[in-house]
């Protein structure tokens, strides 16, 4: 009991002083936001890294179901959105210079997610999980209309596509909508640092 307390409060502690850093650094200009504190401490969480959680009045809500995984533990997220929406996420690792599409996927190709009804994601008969203890770098990207993904370029591995971190990451910011004259398109962007012990 001692110890669920003491972890609790680390992490407590650690969402304190990562909310303090940002805070600090939005207000001198200088926020780090390619360092997270959560690395320094003793137990880790998930934790925002950066991106909008709005474009205009649509709004995302992107949470992992729990703030540690343990390694092969399968890794789950909710979504909300306040608009129907398209659902793309990314996973990329910088360190092993790996990048993932890991949805739409070829067990879950269906990612239209309607209005105001939360999701669990993936989906029942899909696994996310990390094979080694680190971080994982999840990319969220909502979008009221469907983007233009070219899946071809990617190298099938298991259920999932893959590149290498630096063209997936590119690939991420060169994302296009499909109908490109349509300024009602809205997008909104998320990054989470998934950490698996």
């Amino acid at each position: 009991m001692i110890e669920k307390a003491i972890k609790i409060s680390l992490m407590a502690a650690t969402a304190l002083l990562l909310m303090m850093a940002n805070i600090a650094g939005a207000e001198t200009g200088y926020a780090d936001t390619e360092t997270s504190l959560y690395a320094q401490a003793e137990e880790k969480a998930v934790g925002f890294r950066s991106g909008d959680d709005s474009d205009g009045d649509f709004q995302v809500r992107f949470e992992p179901l729990k703030d540690v995984y343990q390694t092969g533990e399968r890794i789950r997220f909710k979504i909300k959105a306040n608009k129907t929406c398209y659902l793309y996420l990314f996973s990329i690792d910088e360190a092993q210079n790996r990048g993932y599409v890991l949805l739409p996927n070829v067990k879950q190709q269906y990612n239209k997610y309607k209005a105001d009804v939360e999701y669990n994601v993936p989906e029942k008969d899909v696994e996310f999980f990390s094979d080694q203890p680190g971080t994982e770098r999840i990319v969220m990207v909502a979008s009221t209309k469907k983007l233009d993904i070219k899946m071809e370029k990617y190298v099938k591995a298991g259920d999932l596509f893959r590149s290498e971190a630096k063209a997936m990451e590119q690939d991420v910011k060169e994302l296009r909508i499909r109908s490109s004259g349509d300024k009602e398109t809205q997008k909104v962007v998320q990054e989470l640092t998934v950490v698996i012990k």
